[in-house]
């Protein structure tokens, strides 16, 4: 059923003029819409701003919260949003901290830039369920995919296959559980008490970073490149005395 409308102002699926609830909800809606009806939110009829109210010139919250209250009680969800929903303060703040502190955020995805018609910033995806195993709560999946795309010229892609790797990962991860060992710089079950020591900030970098790679130089390789450098020490300090003593001064 396909129904067109203001999701957001006047929200078409309803039973009983509330809203009806899915076993999933997914969507791709638009990144930091300005006018997005901050003012029907304010008393919102469908109990949408259980967690807060989205800022008056961003509507990213407001998707992440219409989407979870359209779920059922067993219900998941997974959106497409900018990374300023990891990590803005003030109001998104005040939400996100909120989702997280009642363990509804199971986890964030980072993905490559330039993905999006529109648009060359990273995107996220954040998976939100209104019920988790107890063996997962207090912990956040942080996967960071950013390396898994195809290069563009004009836009990068992501194939069906990598598609799939990003949620081979997810999903192996997710059956491990938190006791699951740290897959270096890709993925990491992340406890609440280390992103509550970072102020509820879920930047994907805090948390899951990719190894340093060590350069490795021959000491031939060294020693070329410090005599190319002594090299060239010893001309700057010869134009120097030239430049001196063409002016005057005695050395």
């Amino acid at each position: 059923e396909i129904a067109r409308g203001d999701t957001l102002r006047e929200p078409k699926f309803l039973e009983n003029d509330q809203l009806e609830h899915f076993d999933c909800v997914i969507a791709n809606p638009p990144f930091s819409l300005k006018e997005w009806g901050h003012g029907r939110w304010s008393a919102d009829p469908y109990g949408r701003n259980q967690f807060g109210l989205a800022p008056k010139t961003n509507g990213d919250f407001a998707w992440v919260q219409h989407m979870f209250a359209s779920l059922n009680d067993t219900g998941r969800m997974a959106v497409v949003l900018p990374h300023g929903v990891l990590f803005r303060g003030a109001a998104e703040g005040k939400i996100r901290t909120k989702l997280l502190q009642d363990n509804r955020i199971e986890a964030i995805i980072g993905l490559a830039s330039n993905l999006f018609y529109g648009t060359g910033i990273p995107a996220c995806i954040l998976v939100l369920r209104k019920s988790r195993p107890a063996s997962h709560l207090n912990h956040v999946l942080v996967i960071n995919a950013e390396e898994i795309y195809t290069k563009g010229r004009a836009q990068n892609t992501l194939s069906n296959q990598q598609a799939d790797k990003i949620y081979e990962i997810y999903s192996d991860m997710k059956k491990r559980g938190p006791a699951a060992q740290e897959v270096e710089g890709v993925a990491r079950w992340v406890p609440l008490d280390e992103i509550k020591e970072n102020d509820f900030n879920l930047n994907i970098a805090r948390y899951v970073q990719k190894p340093l790679e060590e350069e490795t130089v021959t000491v031939e390789e060294a020693l070329r490149d410090f005599q190319e450098k002594l090299a060239a020490l010893e001309r700057a300090e010869s134009e120097l005395e030239e430049l001196l003593i063409k002016e005057g001064y005695e050395l």
